[in-house]
């Protein structure tokens, strides 16, 4: 039984590294073992006969990175083991080239997306996007032939962030669908105001959520930020 989700190795947080081409290697088998469509193996299965579709990598942690491509390359070794459907390598670079972390990796394996993020990088994550002005940056961006979509980094900032009824990701969808917010088409409340070049705010230690302005964890604001996919 197949479930449409992806297993995320992460962590902006706390020591994680790789030692060796051989413990990627069997990190990698043993994440197959675990999670992957397969009988094989002794490793405990979290979902029992479930199976993910593939899995993201959002590494923050310079520490030997050079292995992660072997780790990838033995999750890979293992999809034509199950021809039947289609796993997946994604990524999460920060947007910052050259990229800290994940460099080596994105050079030397093979991923079917990377979604860039913006939130921890100090140069694009200091304003917000209301609707009016999130459809105006689609709109200048989606005849881009990279042109990705749109991507929040957190649902539950979006479900708080509502106007008119519609949330903030309610909103994007319409923006995609129709070229147009669902909410009023002149409201941008809860928001900075919209100037042809991006209003920054600036990075308390702390501020309350209720305020639509800057909490102090990896400089994300209150209300989700829209992010300008770009898949490659």
């Amino acid at each position: 039984m197949s479930r449409s989700t992806a297993n995320r190795w992460r962590g902006a947080n706390g020591a994680y590294s790789l030692q060796s081409r051989t413990e990627a290697e069997t990190i990698g088998q043993n994440l197959w073992n675990a999670y992957g469509n397969t009988a094989s193996g002794t490793i405990p299965r979290p979902f029992g006969k479930v199976f993910v579709d593939g899995w993201d990598f959002d590494i923050e942690s310079n520490n030997g990175n050079q292995y992660y491509p072997y780790l990838i390359s033995a999750l890979r070794s293992n999809f034509a083991s199950d021809p039947g459907h289609m796993y997946y390598i994604t990524g999460a670079p920060q947007c910052v080239i050259p990229e800290p972390n994940m460099a080596s990796m994105i050079q030397n394996a093979k991923f079917d997306w990377l979604w860039v993020q913006f939130y921890n990088n100090a140069g694009c994550a200091q304003y917000y996007l209301g609707p009016r002005a999130l459809a105006e940056t689609v709109d200048k961006y989606s005849v881009n032939p990279h042109w990705g979509g749109i991507m929040l980094w957190a649902a539950g900032f979006s479900d708080d962030n509502t106007e008119a009824d519609c949330t903030y990701a309610q909103n994007g969808k319409s923006i995609l669908d129709t070229g147009s917010p669902c909410s009023q088409p002149n409201s941008e409340s809860n928001s900075v105001p919209h100037t042809s070049t991006p209003t920054t705010v600036p990075f308390p230690s702390s501020t309350s959520v209720a305020t639509g302005t800057v909490v102090s964890q990896w400089g994300q604001v209150s209300f989700p930020s829209a992010v300008v996919h770009y898949g490659y």
